[in-house]
């Protein structure tokens, strides 16, 4: 917007001084400050329009995969209490709470810390094991109710009773996790359909995706095109393009 408002500003003046304009011939000078005004506001346009294709292809995927949560192998613990990592700015939902420290084995930690859930924990705060920061990790994970579970081996810093614990309790079939998208179902899925489908279904959805890019840049593209003649170029081949990927990118 700044480059279009200098862009007017700048015409504006012209117009208001054409006769001292022509007289002392600076026509050419006022021609490239327009013509650069112009330059910086298509690149800033352009720009829009690719970072605007960008952010659909995110709203879609974000829409085809549902809430995403990640249990990384190495746990990120912030500055805060127990209870402040695990809800992670969310509210409690005391039953839920309870029901996922109980899962992911916590229960008997609180009752050692000095605060329980309350004990700040981190750099500046109790220092936490290796097992105690993973199940904290897969607690806050778990608290979020996500549609799709990306873990991580979750289970490589824990005790093995602790891990088996867990294991039935949050990510085993009979886990508060049984109903969710896990890592182990691609395994499921691999077994139940056929590689070749599985390829196809990825290679739509990367086409589709693709679609949504090229249709906004090609029409950033098309505003680049020079007027002749009050029209463009190759209009009817450019209107047959931009339909089709249009009708690519609906399917």
């Amino acid at each position: 917007m700044k480059f279009m408002d200098g862009r007017i500003r700048l015409m504006n003046e012209i117009l208001n001084g054409i006769k001292i304009l022509k007289f002392y011939a600076w026509e050419k000078a006022f021609l490239e400050q327009v013509l650069g005004y112009r330059e910086k506001e298509l690149k800033a346009l352009k720009k829009s329009q690719i970072l605007y294709s960008i952010s659909i292809a995110s709203f879609n995927s974000s829409s085809f995969l549902g809430a995403v949560a990640y249990v990384p192998q190495q746990a990120w613990i912030q500055n805060a209490t127990v209870q402040d990592n695990i809800l992670f700015g969310r509210d409690k939902l005391k039953t839920w709470y309870q029901r996922v420290l109980d899962a992911c084995a916590l229960l008997p930690d609180l009752d050692i810390l000095p605060a329980g859930d309350a004990t700040e924990i981190g750099e500046k705060g109790l220092n936490l094991s290796g097992g105690q920061k993973q199940r904290v990790s897969l607690a806050r994970a778990v608290y979020r109710k996500a549609d799709v579970y990306l873990l991580d081996d979750p289970l490589s810093a824990v005790d093995a009773h602790v891990g088996q614990h867990i294991f039935d309790r949050v990510i085993g079939p009979k886990g508060v996790l049984r109903d969710k998208v896990r890592l182990e179902l691609y395994k499921k899925y691999f077994k139940t359909i056929s590689l070749a489908i599985i390829i196809l279904i990825v290679f739509l959805y990367a086409f589709q995706q693709g679609a949504s890019l090229t249709y906004n840049y090609w029409l950033s593209m098309w505003a680049d095109d020079p007027v002749v003649n009050g029209t463009q170029i190759d209009t009817d081949l450019k209107l047959s393009v931009f339909g089709a990927l249009g009708f690519v990118q609906g399917q």
